[in-house]
């Protein structure tokens, strides 16, 4: 079974960003308790009709990286393929998007959660969704 969680978590990622190429790209990356914090923050502190970044300043990463760390927590081998047409012709044309959450933080904001804190719980989270399911289905 945790093969199963790493290999169904790694694949919908890849899914997601494409390949090789594509993975060379810097992203911020943000622990979704901590989104929903900022969505809090902005909404009893933030300025009607203003938009505000959200980002992690420690989680800056390419997505290559980003995919290896979530690798090496769930004791995975993350094996990247090589670029094909497709891949190419629908990656962002920004190869990096990593974003200032200055404004943010002037309200009050901050991130609780770093990327391995992040991963991890995704990880834990995801284990027991599946056991609850295993266990409904049996």
């Amino acid at each position: 079974m945790h093969t199963f969680i790493c290999f169904f978590l790694i694949s919908l990622f890849l899914l997601s960003c494409a390949r090789t190429q594509i993975m060379q790209q810097l992203r911020s990356y943000n622990y979704v308790t901590d989104c929903v914090s900022a969505l809090i923050c902005v909404l009893l502190h933030g300025n009607l009709g203003e938009a505000y970044n959200l980002a992690n300043p420690q989680s800056k990463l390419t997505i290559a990286e980003f995919a290896k760390k979530i690798g090496e927590f769930g004791n995975c081998n993350v094996i990247f393929e090589k670029t094909n047409t497709t891949d190419v012709v629908n990656q962002s044309p920004i190869p990096k998007q990593v974003l200032n959450s200055e404004k943010i933080e002037k309200l009050g904001w901050w991130t609780a959660f770093d990327l391995e804190e992040g991963i991890s719980h995704t990880l834990d989270t995801l284990k027991k969704y599946i056991r609850r399911v295993n266990i409904r289905h049996s």
